[in-house]
């Protein structure tokens, strides 16, 4: 089953695969996101960055193909599977000026899949795949003390539908 999501035409570098979380739990992550980082600690560039407001998990970024059929064709028969929301941690770019603050996602299926998808053509810069959903960029330095912290620790899903976003073109559903 092929589902659109979007009609707007965005350019990016590369292709991507994410799924988004389920409604309740990207509520929850919102939530807890806004209580938790104050709004004075917030990267903001260009009306970019600051809060997310799209709760994903992003499965393989770096794909070279814009065809969803190649995609497809890689995770047809995969199944549903569940995932389990772990502990916050920051990330800190190297080349950037701002920390993510994301949370850390679990799942032995969703790292199976991550892999079966680097069998496409990609350019995938990360040699470890560690699974998350980001919640906000800060400035650099800020909310370290949120690392660690449990909140949302064992907080589940269950995935069944991937998000194939073309680096240009139109993003569509695949049914898993």
């Amino acid at each position: 089953m092929l589902m659109i999501v979007s009609k707007k035409l965005i350019s990016y570098d590369y292709s991507s695969v994410q799924f988004d979380l389920p409604k309740t739990l990207a509520d929850k992550v919102l939530s807890w996101g806004k209580k938790r980082i104050h709004v004075t600690d917030l990267y903001a560039e260009e009306d970019k960055y600051g809060r997310e407001n799209e709760i994903h998990v992003t499965v393989k970024y770096g794909l070279h193909t814009n065809d969803m059929r190649k995609v497809k064709k890689i995770v047809n028969g995969f199944g549903s599977f569940a995932i389990s929301l772990g502990s916050i941690s920051r990330f800190v770019p190297t080349d950037k000026d701002y920390d993510v603050v994301k949370v850390e996602v679990d799942s032995d299926e969703l790292s199976k899949l991550h892999l079966l998808l680097g069998n496409l053509t990609n350019s995938d810069e990360h040699s470890v795949y560690r699974a998350h959903c980001t919640v906000a960029y800060v400035k650099r330095g800020c909310c370290t003390n949120l690392s660690g912290n449990t909140d949302l620790k064992g907080e589940t899903a269950r995935v069944s539908k991937l998000t194939f976003s073309p680096h240009t073109g139109t993003k569509c559903e695949i049914k898993l």
